[in-house]
């Protein structure tokens, strides 16, 4: 067991850790990034590093490190923050200013930079650093071990799921000085990640959750991806996994089989294989460092491990986050408030067990920094009302606030749909990472962002930096524009009755004949308005709206005369681009750049030129001009195999079983006694019908969902509010959890049982289904 160096109360560590600030002079910061100086030195010390403009609480001796990512570029917003009192930057290029109070130190990398500095914190640093990686998991195992330690020891987790080349810098810049253990995590997603990754955090101890093949795709292959993750733990003292990897054998310490915990079985509180896994991974690893009473390993929580967003009464749009009250946990999650809530109310509901004045004065201290408009605070058997119109609510705290989340919930239908955005921004970044870096990204979001909500879904790829949206009708547009969507708007399906909403709420409508665009041109003149953004739909073989190539020479003379009017972009859409070496597609892509090449010859400003969907993004990269259009391949959808490996799935449908019932040979089922039962079996009654989305052609077993992962078919006729399915020798009760679309059975299988294709689906999934939003490791 480790040497603990004390055993100073949790409560006295937050308080500590709160107050953990870098104290560097300007000289000193300067010379651990190793960079060049401009602008006037700051005379004070430098407390804290921020990097993103939208969450920067003004206070002194702020550092903004001007990151770079796939979408944006921090220097861009370098203003914002010297708007909100920042005056030490950290860049690449120093830009154009008149300020005379600002600092800026120009490094080649402000990433590495950020990493220089926390390398050198972590030398100044004599305690325990566990490291836990993994495929899947390493969020679970790193909670339920702070549930093991903490109160007997002084230990630090990194927040949520920071472990990334930026998110493992900023933990280490959050260590306190003085703990007996910090637990860290940390994953790589490209090859060299974990060797700059361990360099930085030199870990003494590590917990390996697991090593899958299929989050390999950006390695060579799963060896080296399996070389490159056990790498992290070449050095410690101890390592904890049940892994059996050729990775491991240049380790040169211990390694502990977690599954030797055998005394702890019946203790564990889940019945899982993945839970019971991870319970054991922390149970062992809580053993190395101090002795573990059974109550603590009962009182595992059931840990959603994400942020979880849903629709909420009168507007209100509500933040799940009640699995833990760290103080650290709910500053991130203030953060988050702060970054979705635009101009909105911001409410923050805390449940606490008993009463702590002091407790109370941190959180509201914590939440005054954050510029929160209301905080209440509620006791176990507290039901007041609350007026939540058009507020972004934060609900944290005890385990029983999770009743009044869900009493917040605009819907109670127990069949929900929820999308899992980290899987969604990771798709969206692989199609960023497979154009060149200038290539911008539209978004579509028309038709409800595929039923997934219109502008939850926009304000989440706004907040990633997509450079264009896409809808089908100016209402949608309207709909973003009052939402607080900033982002241009291309209203694709522009009827000319709204002209005057895309003028009014400044929409920019795909033009594709002469008469929508004279429609236009009069409501311009009318409002006095010129240089109006448009974009010009061209038909190059798809048949559907758009000019024709031999109209080119008369729309670009209309165009020249009309100061009203500026073209953003020519465009058109390919109509076989799931099909690869297409010789039709390859004559659209021809025709389209000849046409481009009409009009810059006649134009004398610069256009963007853009012609693929997800599909020709997969198929035809080498076509993606200026921009490229994204909607379905966010979901995590590709007819390209190798591409569709490195997606990954974003939406789960779920729903519980109502009843069960024993169905005895000879019974009916269902509308029309269309199933006759052969033999006794048991049948559970789930309430998902064809008003939710769930097709009536898949009666009869030609569909089904899974429960405990084992396919239960269809019985009888699928009803408006509920199906019937065989559980065949299943033993479970009413209330077990049913998927419809999830791990068991994908999007794409779902949809070929109703014999239609992924896009219908998605997008007649009833509005009575609850939809909710979560982010997880």
């Amino acid at each position: 067991m480790a040497q603990l160096k004390n055993t100073a109360r949790f409560a006295e560590h937050v308080t500590n850790r709160n107050n953990v600030k870098l104290e560097l002079t300007y000289t000193e910061l300067c010379s651990q990034l190793n960079g060049t100086t401009t602008g006037v030195p700051f005379s004070g010390l430098i407390q804290e590093v921020v990097y993103d403009s939208r969450k920067i609480n003004p206070s002194p001796g702020l550092v903004f490190f001007a990151l770079s990512g796939p979408f944006r570029d921090g220097h861009s917003f370098i203003s914002n923050a010297y708007e909100k009192g920042v005056r030490i930057f950290v860049v690449q290029k120093v830009p154009d200013n008149e300020w005379l109070d600002a600092s800026f130190i120009r490094v080649e990398d402000p990433l590495l930079a950020l990493q220089m500095l926390a390398g050198n914190y972590r030398n100044q640093l004599n305690y325990p650093i566990l490291a836990i990686a993994g495929s899947l998991g390493k969020t679970t195992v790193k909670e339920w071990l702070y549930h093991l330690l903490a109160g007997k020891l002084e230990v630090f987790r990194s927040p949520k799921s920071y472990n990334s080349q930026l998110g493992v810098a900023l933990s280490m810049l959050q260590l306190p000085r003085k703990a007996d253990l910090a637990i860290i995590e940390v994953a790589a997603t490209k090859p060299g990640e974990m060797k700059v990754l361990t360099d930085l955090l030199r870990p003494t101890q590590g917990v390996l959750t697991n090593l899958l093949p299929s989050h390999a795709n950006e390695f060579n292959d799963f060896e080296q991806y399996s070389k490159e993750i056990c790498g992290l733990f070449e050095h410690v003292e101890w390592l904890i996994t049940a892994e059996k990897n050729d990775g491991l054998s240049a380790l040169s310490g211990n390694i502990i089989n977690p599954q030797k915990e055998q005394g702890f079985d019946a203790l564990i509180p889940f019945q899982d294989e993945i839970s019971i896994h991870e319970s054991k991974l922390a149970i062992t690893a809580a053993h190395e460092w101090t002795n573990i009473e059974e109550a603590r390993i009962k009182s595992l929580p059931h840990l959603a491990m994400r942020l979880e967003t849903f629709e909420g009464n009168e507007g209100s749009l509500i933040i799940n986050d009640t699995y833990t009250m760290d103080t650290e946990a709910f500053k991130s999650s203030l953060s988050y408030q702060l970054s979705i809530s635009g101009s909105k109310h911001r409410i923050v509901l805390i449940g606490m067990e008993d009463e702590n004045g002091e407790k109370t004065a941190e959180i509201r201290n914590l939440c005054n920094q954050f510029e929160v408009d209301e905080v209440h605070f509620f006791s176990k058997d507290d039901d007041r009302p609350l007026a939540l119109k058009n507020a972004v609510v934060l609900v944290k705290g005890s385990r029983f606030m999770q009743r009044v989340a869900n009493r917040l919930k605009l819907k109670q239908h127990k069949t929900q749909l929820s999308y899992n955005l980290s899987a969604l921004k990771h798709n969206l970044n692989q199609y960023k990472n497979s154009l060149h870096a200038e290539t911008n990204m539209l978004a579509m979001v028309k038709a409800q962002s595929y039923g997934a909500g219109l502008t939850t879904m926009a304000q989440f790829l706004e907040k990633q930096g997509i450079h264009y949206f896409g809808v089908a009708y100016s209402d949608e547009g309207k709909e973003l524009r009052q939402a607080g969507i900033k982002t241009p708007i291309l209203v694709m399906n522009a009827e000319e009755e709204g002209m005057e909403t895309c003028v009014e709420h400044d929409l920019e409508p795909a033009i594709y004949d002469f008469h929508q665009l004279d429609e236009l041109l009069k409501v311009l003149i009318a409002q006095e308005k010129t240089a109006f953004p448009i974009h010009i739909k061209m038909d190059t073989g798809m048949k559907r709206l758009g000019f024709y190539a031999d109209e080119v020479q008369q729309l670009i003379e209309i165009l020249a005369a009309q100061p009203e009017i500026r073209v953003k972009s020519i465009y058109s859409h390919l109509a076989e681009s799931d099909e690869d070496a297409s010789t039709f597609t390859q004559k659209q892509i021809t025709q389209f750049e000849e046409i481009c090449l009409q009009f810059e010859s006649y134009l004398s400003y610069p256009f963007l030129r853009h012609i693929l969907n997800s599909e020709g993004i997969a198929h035809y990269p080498n076509a993606q001009f200026d921009m490229v259009r994204i909607g379905i391949g966010l979901f995590g959808l590709s007819s390209n195999h190798s591409f569709e490996q490195r997606l990954k799935p974003v939406i789960h449908w779920t729903s519980s079983i109502s009843q069960i019932k024993t169905i005895r040979p000879g019974e009916s089922v269902g509308y029309g006694r269309s199933f006759i039962a052969q033999k006794e079996m048991r049948v559970a009654i789930i309430p998902i019908g064809y008003a939710d989305g769930f097709k009536r052609s898949l009666s009869n077993g030609v569909g089904a969902v899974f429960i405990k992962d084992q396919r239960c078919p269809v019985v009888g006729r699928v009803c408006m509010d509920m199906i019937m399915v065989d559980l065949g020798d299943l033993k479970i009760e009413a209330n077990t959890k049913v998927e419809v679309i999830g791990k068991n059975q994908g999007l794409i299988a779902f949809a070929r049982d109703c014999e239609t294709i992924p896009y219908e689906i998605l997008t007649s999934i009833s509005p009575r289904v609850h939809r909710s939003y979560f982010e997880e490791e």
